[in-house]
């Protein structure tokens, strides 16, 4: 695409897309004699609009690309990997949205059977039911502490959900990384 200014100063029509959208021409910016007299520094600045149009517009919506509403989905998967989210390709586009927009409560309640059941929710958009065997043994004198005879379990239940088998691995899979890990992980519909 060729951007440039007419003989008269004014942008040719084949200047288009980029000032249509709302770049400002650098040829408008010129002291008025350069405008006016000197139709080189006109056509050398119109050059430079083809390269730095998109780069003003981009760095004019820069707070749109790092909200998650409104961020292109290419972006959004970087943008998760900022907050430690691990993309699954077979995401749908909502949920990335909806695990990214809750992130930073997910990374404060990480580990807690709160934080599951936010994970769950931003996931699937249904609340969970999450029963968490965990808890903690103290004892003043070291070793002698209780003895746990069954490892720590964390029951995900889904009442309601209709979840094919493939989408189950995949919350099998998100939830078993949000927990630590020694605790078995088991999702239930």
């Amino acid at each position: 695409m060729r951007l440039g200014f007419g003989r008269n100063g004014t942008v040719d029509s084949a200047a288009g897309t980029f000032l249509d959208s709302g770049a400002v021409a650098l040829g408008s910016l010129l002291p008025s004699v350069y405008q006016e007299y000197d139709q080189n520094a006109l056509r050398f600045t119109s050059a430079l609009d083809a390269v730095l149009a998109p780069i003003w517009l981009a760095v004019d919506c820069y707070d749109a690309y790092l909200s998650p509403a409104t961020t292109p989905e290419d972006v959004a998967a970087w943008l998760a990997t900022w907050v430690g989210i691990e993309v699954d390709d077979n995401w749908r586009p909502e949920q990335l949205r909806r695990l990214l927009a809750e992130a930073f409560d997910l990374a404060r309640w990480r580990g807690t059977a709160k934080g599951i059941a936010a994970l769950v929710e931003a996931y699937t958009g249904l609340r969970p039911v999450v029963d968490d065997t965990g808890g903690v043994t103290v004892s003043a004198d070291p070793g002698n502490g209780f003895v746990v005879s069954e490892a720590p379990v964390v029951v995900v239940r889904m009442p309601g959900a209709a979840l094919d088998a493939d989408e189950l691995d995949r919350l099998n899979a998100l939830v078993r990384g949000a927990v630590p890990a020694h605790v078995t992980v088991r999702v239930e519909l």
